[in-house]
This record gives C-alpha cells, sequence and structure tokens, in this order.
C-alpha cells in the first residue's frame, strides 16, 4: 500500500461518486491496513496544512467561557495564558 493515495481528476462529480463507490472495498482494506500499521492520522489535508502555516487563532469569547476555557485547560495540565494577555475588550 503506498503512503499517500494518488489524487484523482473526475469529469463530473458523477464520475467521481461512482469511482468512490466502486473503490470501497479497496479504500477500506488500505485503511484497515493504516490502522494495523499505526499510519493513520487525525485531521484533514487542509487542516494540517493549515496548522503549519500558522499557529495563530483567533476567536471571541465571552468572559464566562474564557473562564471555564482555563479552568478545564489546569485541570488537563494545560499551560494557558493570562486572561488579558493577547485579549481585545471592546
Amino acid at each position: 500500500m503506498n503512503d499517500r493515495l494518488e489524487v484523482l481528476k473526475f469529469a463530473s462529480e458523477e464520475e467521481e461518486a461512482n469511482w468512490w463507490f466502486e473503490s470501497r472495498a479497496k479504500l477500506e482494506e488500505e485503511f484497515l491496513e493504516a490502522a494495523r500499521t499505526g499510519r493513520l492520522r487525525s485531521g484533514s489535508t487542509a487542516l494540517r496544512r493549515a496548522r503549519e502555516a500558522s499557529n495563530a487563532l483567533t476567536i471571541h469569547l465571552s468572559d464566562s467561557d474564557l473562564a471555564a476555557t482555563c479552568h478545564l485547560a489546569s485541570h488537563r495540565g494545560q499551560e494557558t495564558e493570562t486572561p488579558d494577555h493577547g485579549v481585545d475588550r471592546q
């Protein structure tokens, strides 16, 4: 089994759907082999590329959500920034 599947080009959505349907047994076999050999990874290629491109993430949280997030992180042993660091209060 290859480490990477070949990305195919399809003329139409119907052609692609037919390929997925006809290839489902082969894909299942490859998936199970990857699971057996420890080569499965989580996340999509797009998500992985986005993570590689930048470690920055901006989200807007209410004060109560921010407190809950910090509390949960501390229970999991994760470090958190001080609540006012990098927080834009409007």
